[in-house]
């Protein structure tokens, strides 16, 4: 997983995966970080101690988050998430409602 999607290729037990995986996605492995059942795996990580056909291993970006943490802004008004505007949000039992803005009708 990666960015939200799935990235799939197949690849031999004496291959380094950590390469393979930078020629699909175009981009430097360095700045990232691997986890395979919840535990972090670097470039010694060894294929042939896994006796699964297909293992599941999720990458996280750091340069990514850096930058989708530096185009948030903060808003004193509410921003509706579907079109970007200020809107006016309701509470009724326990449920919010966003209305006046541009994408109304599609909050309901």
């Amino acid at each position: 997983m990666y960015n939200g999607k799935t990235i799939t290729f197949q690849c031999s037990n004496d291959e380094n995966i950590f390469e393979r995986l930078s020629d699909d996605i175009n981009k430097d492995t360095s700045n990232m970080s691997f986890l395979y059942n919840g535990d972090s795996i670097n470039e010694d990580f060894d294929l042939q101690k896994i006796k699964e056909n297909e293992i599941k291993i999720i990458i996280i970006d750091f340069e990514l988050e850096r930058l989708e943490n530096e185009s948030l802004k903060q808003s004193k008004e509410i921003i509706c998430p579907i079109c970007k505007e200020s809107c006016e949000i309701n509470f009724n039992n326990y449920k919010i409602s966003l209305f006046n803005c541009i994408g109304f009708s599609k909050n309901k």
